[in-house]
């Protein structure tokens, strides 16, 4: 895919380095294009911390849980999933972001559209094996498996909620959808 008018994840890089774009500003690069990552409420960062501590404590010792970090997912991708899993590396990845991801987990409110069409493209096109949009409207994890760079796409979907399975990843994890949610709030309940 020509991304010709837009940035390389290396000009992306560039533009750090250079001081044009601040590496603390909430932007990743995703097609080439430079985009604005949405302020997250409340809810947001509660249900990140929790996927992320969980995955943190079933994966220790056999993968790296990052948060909120960059991943080079192709030539013109940098986004920064909510939570990633990536191999484990002597240097805990410090020379360079990972381009190689396991598992991609997106929060999702305000940016549900973006994370189901173009984050998971971009995940498919990497070879994200396992991608799960944890949907905070309607409390369920919209899942994809098995991708297919070329077209983009993911061969395997679905959804899971309540004490639904999550379906088995590269580690072979048990979980449940609900699990990664929070317990119902009455604020939530409103």
């Amino acid at each position: 895919m020509n991304r010709a008018a837009g940035y390389s994840s290396k000009q992306y890089f560039q533009l750090v380095e250079d001081g044009l774009l601040d590496s603390d500003e909430p932007v990743e690069l995703l097609d080439g294009l430079i985009v604005a990552k949405s302020p997250q409420n409340p809810r947001h960062a509660a249900t990140t911390w929790r996927i992320s501590t969980r995955l943190a404590k079933l994966l220790d010792g056999r993968a790296i849980v990052r948060s909120q970090l960059p991943v080079i997912a192709g030539a013109f991708s940098v986004p920064e999933p909510d939570i990633a899993v990536v191999p484990i590396r002597d240097d805990e990845w410090q020379s360079e972001h990972p381009d190689v991801c396991m598992l991609a987990v997106e929060v999702a409110d305000s940016t549900l559209a973006q994370d189901r069409l173009t984050k998971s493209r971009i995940y498919a096109a990497a070879g994200v094996e396992n991608y799960w949009i944890a949907n905070l409207r309607s409390r369920q994890v919209e899942w994809f498996a098995d991708p297919d760079p070329e077209p983009r796409v993911y061969r395997q979907r679905g959804t899971a909620s309540g004490s639904d399975p999550l379906p088995p990843t590269t580690f072979g994890l048990d979980l449940f959808a609900d699990e990664l949610f929070a317990p119902v709030t009455v604020a939530d309940a409103r």
